[in-house]
């Protein structure tokens, strides 16, 4: 086996190699040598025993194995080398290299019977000589690492994952920078909006099975819309304790809890398709947001002269080319109501009169007004009142401004019927009331001369559910 040793201090080769002790190749600390595979093949018995340091380096090719029993220490191993060739420098200090470490050409192997755990702290060092001691625990080649906790940093905010002590199988997602917004993010790669970013809710089903799943999807769909879905189960929105929550039903409805349910900031709009009410008595549309209520409408009674003789109003002229009929005490006219499909069941009516009076020295004074009136449920359900009720009522001031028109009102149901109200229950949909209105008392006065007033229209208020009823006939609301 030639071998070419090159001492430092001399000019010339030696032919014979230096031996040592026990018949094996020594190699002086005072030589440096370069061992190749073409010209020497050292095996592990042709290893001197040395136990000092070489002051020089050793390059390894990485070609071939190289084992070592025990500890093989260097003051410094500048390169290791792969079997494609390529260097890995990082490596700092002290390498130990254990019996059961090998270089089988593809890196090394640590064998499951010989180090399953690696039971010591480690310290990762970078290429730059730090230290970065981010593990503080044992790690296994059986399993992935485990954190109690771990931190992310960027330039403006430190970020944790954690699990919560307060909240059991929970974990979070917790700022560390105070003064900043935490935030978390879904982004696609490109983030040009050609790519679904979904985050996925799963209730049914395991990673491995994705058959029989339940879950929610909240996301971003490349058909530029965002979306929040459950393909199986109903998606409640909740605000507080309680069962009454708005509920998005999976036939494409939605369903609201008792009590109100507001739209502000804007009008809602219903395009295409219908506004769907319910059919129940006393549902319909309310008005004021604040304290929510039923409005009102009229049933006009329009004055007419239905027959001549005493008590009779005179049509007379009220304003240049304008006739109006006036009311002198003791005259009367007759007045018909029918009660629509819009009348919130249960509510009670009120009768009011539009009147007014021409004279310019009229100083003020009032106006009594007095009715008679029957009622009778329609579709062949009862007969008109046998007694009609009756009352008479007062109005305001009537002041001193010639053509002012006043509105005199006063309530004709109640919670039962009396000789001067309607029962209110009694009262629905296609009922009739029939009414003779009279001018009971003139008290109005006047510098000159008291003249008697003039009625316009005698109407009755009622509230409006602003629908119709579903059915024309009794039941109205089945």
């Amino acid at each position: 086996m030639p071998l070419r040793p090159l001492s430092r201090g001399l000019s010339r080769y030696r032919r014979e190699p230096v031996r040592g002790s026990d018949a094996k190749l020594g190699l002086p600390w005072d030589a440096y040598y370069v061992l190749t595979k073409a010209e020497a093949r050292l095996t592990n018995s042709k290893i001197h025993p040395n136990t000092g340091s070489p002051d020089y380096n050793i390059t390894h090719d990485h070609t071939t194995d190289f084992t070592n029993v025990g500890t093989n220490t260097h003051a410094q191993l500048d390169t290791h080398k792969s079997s494609d060739g390529t260097d890995h420098s990082g490596v700092n200090g002290v390498v130990t290299i254990h019996s059961d470490v090998t270089d089988a050409g593809s890196g090394l192997i640590i064998t499951e019977t010989e180090r399953t755990d690696l039971n010591t702290a480690l310290i990762h060092v970078g290429s730059d000589g730090t230290d970065h001691t981010f593990i503080d625990q044992d790690v296994r080649t059986s399993a992935g690492p485990s954190f109690d906790e771990l931190t992310i940093t960027s330039p403006t905010q430190d970020f944790k994952f954690l699990q919560p002590t307060a909240i059991n199988g929970s974990i979070a997602w917790q700022g560390q920078t105070s003064g900043t917004a935490t935030r978390f993010g879904f982004f696609s790669k490109d983030g040009d909006g050609t790519d679904h970013v979904i985050f996925d809710i799963y209730g049914v089903g395991v990673p491995d099975d994705f058959t029989g799943l339940e879950n929610m999807v909240i996301g971003y769909l490349n058909s530029g819309v965002f979306i929040v879905r459950s393909s199986t189960n109903e998606i409640q929105l909740r605000s507080g304790s309680g069962a009454d929550h708005i509920k998005l039903k999976l036939d494409k409805t939605t369903e609201f809890p008792a009590g109100d349910v507001d739209v502000t900031g804007g009008d809602l709009l219903v395009f295409d398709d219908n506004l769907v009410l319910p059919k129940t008595t006393g549902k319909g549309i309310k008005i004021d947001t604040t304290t929510p209520t039923f409005g009102w409408r009229d049933l006009l009674g329009e004055t007419t002269t239905r027959s001549t003789g005493a008590n009779k109003p005179s049509f007379e002229a009220y304003n240049g080319e304008i006739n109006q009929y006036r009311f002198s005490a003791g005259e009367h006219e007759h007045y018909d109501f029918h009660i629509p499909h819009d009348y919130v069941a249960g509510t009670d009516i009120h009768l009011h009169i539009h009147w007014s009076q021409i004279s310019t020295t009229n100083t003020g004074g009032t106006v009594d007004f007095k009715y008679s009136a029957a009622y009778s449920k329609g579709h062949n359900q009862a007969a008109f009142t046998t007694t009609p009720i009756t009352a008479t009522f007062t109005s305001a001031d009537a002041g001193t401004v010639r053509y002012r028109q006043h509105i005199t009102e006063t309530i004709i149901s109640g919670a039962s019927a009396t000789s001067a109200l309607f029962d209110r229950d009694d009262l629905e949909p296609d009922g009739v009331i029939l009414m003779t209105l009279e001018m009971a008392a003139n008290d109005l006065t006047d510098s000159v001369g008291v003249t008697d007033p003039f009625i316009h229209y005698v109407d009755i208020h009622y509230q409006s559910t602003n629908i119709s009823t579903k059915d024309k006939v009794p039941d109205f609301y089945a």
